[in-house]
């Protein structure tokens, strides 16, 4: 295996957390919206609503406020997966029962 430094890990962790958000982030707006609409009035189905925001401005609208979810995005992705894999090596190296992890 090829042991990666911590930097490497943290920076790949990082890139993957901001490319997880940008794919998602109209998903979640159009998820969010429909969810404040209670009443359902607004918004019947999610098609609907990805078309009248998409309306109101654009892309523009459908990413408002990605830049809020990219700041924590990155560090909290740089910070979780490479613990989560170090954790992962040191208790498959330490603990026998745990070799299935590898």
């Amino acid at each position: 295996t090829v042991d990666t430094s911590l930097r490497i890990k943290m920076l790949s962790a990082a890139a993957a957390g901001t490319c997880g958000w940008l794919s998602v982030y109209a998903i979640d707006v159009t998820k969010s919206r429909m969810m404040l609409d209670v009443s359902g009035e607004q918004f019947k189905t999610w098609r609907q609503c990805i078309r009248d925001t998409w309306r109101e401005g654009g892309i523009a609208r459908l990413y408002r406020g990605v830049g809020f979810s990219l700041v924590r995005a990155s560090p909290v992705a740089a910070t979780v997966l490479p613990i989560y894999e170090t954790t992962k090596v040191w208790l498959a190296d330490h603990l026998a029962f745990l070799d299935a992890l590898r």
